[in-house]
């Protein structure tokens, strides 16, 4: 006969058996509380820097008591704004004392825990209530998860898989950055194809004559210098690839002393005269369909804009009686009485000088250019370039690795009109440079433009403020931004 201890502790483990689920077992739970038994801090949802993964994170604690045949198994899980999609995380399990020693009985004797949900470590209650535990998982980034909110399931057996209870409780995901630098896209609008293009330049020569008079004087003043540069200016102009003269206009004007009639005929003369000395070196530009030379009179407007940079006494006084005024007379009588004579002096010799001037324009139609031609173009003579031709640039210094930048900003200063190419700098700038400053600088000029607002967002965002960035993400989507309406369906997830 076997001794009776045997027989108690035959008995010890069939009853710890009893408590250890098994296949298919039946199992009773009661009913639903919204009314969490641990206690869970820290909570954190965070999306990583490039935007790629999303990491949950919290802490545990215990409030409850735990029976000693009890067991307690937390579910974590993403649930989306519908419900409609959710991502569940590895379980939580805590175990009473006794339970504890019954399911690491089984992992010695089977291999396996026995637990209702498969977890790779059971927490003992008693050491669970001292520290707690922490947990984190880092998951693939999904659209949805943005406005989703984090679930807590709690579901408490007793022995023999016998329920006690199950504990739900929502959390909202609090401040989880939707919009990150995995979402941007950056669009290049294709500009209008032109054929044929108006270049102009513009020279202003400042060859002086003796007082009153109208002969060329190579040795007088500076001429010879100025005269060798209007030489370079229409040589230059005249070498242009691809381009045809088609008009040139010469006016002269005279500073605003003596008498208006005087002036005018006296500009007329000087501006003649240069005339003739051009077409003495270049008489192809007579053939020009338009070749216009007049004289323009006395430059009143020339000397405004000098006085308005300038920083001479009397300036306002000066400014108020060009604007005062309808005649040469009143105006130049004005002046002249500022400071007892000073002031008409120190214009006679500082600013009139400069307003005896002819300015040459060139104006030429310009053909389309090929692609092998279009770097030199660019480097050479820009302004023959249309935005066209520069956008063609721009994407060719793409495949050859090289930054648009620059020819994107060429082409923002010389078409400031088009919001095209404001659009596509600010693009640039921030594709390749990183540049949110100045990107929303240039972006703020064509903010009326809808095509302007998904940009934006992206320029906020890159700068750190991501509620504004969202701010603008909402408004392209219902002005109907077709970055934003993909975004908002997770029709571009990185």
């Amino acid at each position: 006969m076997k001794p009776i201890l045997y027989y108690v502790r035959i008995l010890s483990v069939l009853g710890c058996a009893c408590c250890i689920s098994q296949p298919g077992q039946a199992k009773d739970k009661s009913l639903k509380s919204n009314v969490l038994r641990l206690e869970y801090t820290n909570m954190k949802t965070e999306r990583s820097g490039g935007g790629e993964t999303l990491t949950v994170s919290f802490d545990v604690a215990s409030t409850l008591r735990l029976g000693s045949q009890e067991i307690v198994y937390v579910y974590p899980s993403l649930v989306s704004f519908d419900g409609k999609i959710k991502r569940e995380f590895a379980p939580l399990c805590i175990s009473g004392k006794k339970r504890y020693r019954a399911v690491m009985r089984k992992k010695h004797l089977d291999g396996d825990m026995g637990t209702l949900p498969s977890v790779e470590k059971v927490y003992k209650f008693g050491s669970f209530k001292k520290s707690g535990t922490s947990f984190q998982e880092t998951i693939p980034f999904e659209r949805w998860m943005a406005s989703g909110h984090l679930s807590l399931r709690e579901e408490i057996y007793g022995c023999a898989e016998c329920g006690k209870g199950i504990n739900e409780s929502d959390i909202p995901v609090a401040e989880l950055k939707l919009f990150g630098p995995a979402d941007y896209e950056y669009i290049f609008y294709t500009p209008e194809k032109v054929e044929i293009k108006c270049y102009e330049e513009e020279f202003d020569c400042k060859v002086t004559f003796k007082s009153a008079g109208h002969e060329l004087l190579p040795d007088f003043g500076e001429n010879r210098e100025e005269l060798t540069r209007l030489d370079k200016f229409i040589s230059k102009g005249l070498q242009i690839k691809g381009a045809k003269l088609h008009e040139i206009h010469i006016t002269g004007y005279a500073s605003p002393e003596g008498g208006f009639i005087y002036n005018k005929h006296l500009a007329e003369r000087r501006t003649h005269t240069l005339s003739y000395h051009i077409l003495s070196k270049y008489p192809q530009l007579k053939k020009a369909p338009v070749y216009e030379a007049e004289g323009a009179g006395e430059d009143w407007q020339g000397l405004t804009d000098a006085i308005k940079a300038s920083s001479m006494a009397y300036k306002d006084e000066i400014l108020s009686a060009i604007q005062k005024y309808d005649t040469d007379v009143e105006r130049e009588a004005t002046i002249r009485s500022l400071g007892g004579g000073t002031v008409y002096a120190e214009l006679l010799a500082t600013v009139y000088p400069a307003l005896r001037r002819t300015t040459f324009r060139m104006k030429f139609d310009v053909r389309p250019y090929t692609d092998e031609e279009l770097e030199e173009v660019f480097a050479t003579v820009p302004g023959c370039l249309s935005q066209y031709e520069m956008y063609k640039l721009a994407q060719q210094n793409v495949k050859c690795g090289k930054s648009p930048v620059g020819v994107y900003r060429k082409a923002y200063e010389q078409f400031a009109l088009d919001p095209l190419a404001a659009l596509n700098y600010a693009s640039a700038l921030l594709k390749y440079e990183k540049d949110a400053d100045r990107a929303l600088q240039i972006l703020e000029t064509v903010k009326s433009d809808s095509r302007s607002v998904y940009p934006m967002a992206v320029a906020y965002d890159m700068k750190g403020d991501w509620q504004k960035a969202e701010e603008l993400l909402k408004e392209a989507w219902n002005l109907g931004d077709e970055r934003a309406k993909d975004f908002q369906n997770g029709n571009n997830d990185k």
